[in-house]
């Protein structure tokens, strides 16, 4: 029986249509999966049916749960539908989650606007349904704020307020796009319990067609703001027509067929470009009470990392595994307690002033989130020439062409030096971000989940735009990520961290295909299978 049905669904906002005749249907204990490039409504889509499009937008059609047209509602009626009967996880917890209230008030917070109990019964049902999520509050305590849990709790946290009220529709919008492999599979796999045992209908929307394909019983896809193609998860490649459809199921599943460029020649005796030669940090954990002992977190224990001129390599491995840190150790953000990092040979805490400026020319970083890493109140062309500072030759209109130029090799136009950030889709942006680092002329440029964020086709775009620069200018890479399909298309030397130590390392064909390690072949067998969207 259809529990939610959606008909000629239309969408404008201050008269630009966003979704045209948008139909779908869902049933109790069903999951479908919604997959498309970025900007093709599936947020739009999942936000039109809780009634939360932003002022200005004009909706028509039908969205009806159990026959009755949400549309019909006014807000105060709507009001008792969202969290009741449909409840929304977001894409990014940190930021969907009141940094100022305990995670159990904020699961709490839905149970006594719906049913009204009392302080307690409701602080007692939100226990449950942390519980329910595997937050049980005799390990995590409902009295923590979000800062205080990790990426993968806080999306457990999520996921519980929108199941405390037992709605009978999930939305699930990008619900594990920052988390690693196997993060990911335990978030997936709580999920695909809710919908088994409780019977609510799952809208799934994601980038990420692994997950479409782990857990949709069906698939629609979007472009343009309408439905091109639906059918059963099992054998759905196949049967895709769609060109932009099969576009995108192809950026999915040939992306990993990326080559990368060759291995720069080197002798045996040239030091590595930048290492981290036995690293060790650690960080002050707060005292339980003024006159505690101080007691510390190992971030990193007894870690040794090289990276030569014109390689690639990838450094893999759960949320917490200690990558990031390692990074701002490499990038000369940070210093450690133990060892040493290298530049060329020589002992990064003590180059000179002239050296530690070539340094900071030579290793650049482009992070995840290139719309958070750029100053949304500065146009693209300072935004890219702001580390120019570091060349005493580029001034003037030098600074101009190399800007012009570096903007160019990304695939954006000089005229777009004068746009600001806003005016870029996600996959512009994060070209920019390129491109500021490019501006240097680098020598190695450490990418920290830089296309985690990304639907697939931007994703191979990136990939391949990064694979003709290291071509073309011999750049070294690290890069970091959770994504295996990432590291097998770009790497050629793999590092596997776990609990602050590398315990894998070596060519990426024998590690991602033969791995050694119990962790790095947990990390494979997590993996979501993208076979089923072979086109």
């Amino acid at each position: 029986m259809t529990l939610l049905a959606v008909d000629n669904l239309d969408v404008d906002i201050d008269g630009r249509p966003i979704l045209r005749d948008v139909g779908l249907r869902l049933a109790r204990g069903e999951t479908l999966g919604i997959i498309g490039q970025s900007g093709s409504g599936k947020s739009m889509t999942a936000l039109a049916l809780m009634g939360l499009l932003p002022e200005g937008a004009r909706v028509s059609g039908r969205i009806a749960l159990d026959g009755e047209d949400l549309l019909r509602l006014d807000e105060a009626a709507m009001c008792s539908v969202r969290g009741a009967r449909i409840g929304i996880v977001f894409q990014e917890p940190l930021s969907a989650l009141n940094p100022l209230m305990t995670i159990g008030d904020q699961v709490a917070e839905g149970i006594r606007q719906h049913r009204r109990p009392a302080r307690a019964q409701a602080d007692a049902l939100a226990r449950a349904a942390l519980a329910r999520v595997g937050l049980d509050p005799a390990q995590v305590s409902p009295g923590r704020f979000p800062h205080e849990l990790s990426g993968g709790q806080r999306q457990r946290v999520a996921i519980a307020m929108a199941v405390a009220m037992e709605p009978d529709v999930i939305i699930a919008d990008e619900p594990t796009t920052a988390l690693d492999v196997t993060t990911q599979a335990r978030i997936l796999d709580l999920l695909r319990g809710i919908v088994r045992d409780g019977g609510p209908g799952l809208l799934l929307v994601s980038h990420d067609l692994g997950v479409i394909a782990a857990m949709a019983d069906r698939i629609a896809v979007m472009d343009a703001g309408r439905i091109v193609e639906t059918g059963p998860a099992a054998g759905f490649g196949p049967r895709v027509r769609h060109p932009r459809a099969r576009t995108l199921l192809a950026a999915a599943t040939l992306r990993a067929e990326a080559l990368p460029a060759p291995v720069t020649a080197r002798s045996e005796h040239e030091p590595p470009l930048l290492a981290a030669h036995a690293v060790s940090r650690r960080f002050a954990l707060p005292r339980a009470h003024p006159f505690a002992r101080r007691t510390y977190r190992h971030a990193l224990d007894d870690v040794s990392l090289q990276l030569h001129e014109g390689e690639s390599v990838a450094l893999i491995g759960e949320s917490g595994s200690g990558k990031s840190t390692l990074a701002r150790l490499l990038l000369g953000l940070d210093r450690p307690d133990g060892g040493r990092v290298t530049y060329r040979g020589a002992d990064v805490a003590s180059l000179p002033t002239d050296t530690r400026r070539r340094m900071r020319a030579d290793v650049q970083a482009v992070f995840q989130d290139p719309y958070t890493s750029l100053d949304p109140h500065k146009r693209a062309g300072w935004i890219v020439a702001e580390p120019l500072h570091l060349d005493p030759d580029a001034g003037g209109s030098a600074r101009e062409d190399r800007v012009a130029e570096a903007l160019r090799e990304v695939g954006l136009s000089p005229d777009d030096a004068k746009k600001y950030p806003h005016a870029f889709s996600g996959g512009q942006r994060q070209r920019i971000a390129l491109a500021r680092a490019l501006v240097t002329r680098p020598r190695l440029v450490v990418l920290d989940e830089a296309v985690s964020s990304l639907d697939v086709s931007v994703q191979a775009q990136i990939l391949d735009l990064l694979a003709r620069l290291r071509a073309g200018h011999g750049l070294a890479y690290l890069f970091i990520t959770h994504d295996l399909q990432v590291a097998r298309a770009v790497a050629e030397r793999v590092a596997v961290m776990r609990d602050g130590r590398i315990v894998e390392e070596g060519p990426a064909a024998q590690v991602l295909h033969a791995p050694r390690h119990p962790y790095t072949q947990a990390l494979l067998a997590a993996r979501p299978d993208v076979s089923a969207f072979a086109v």
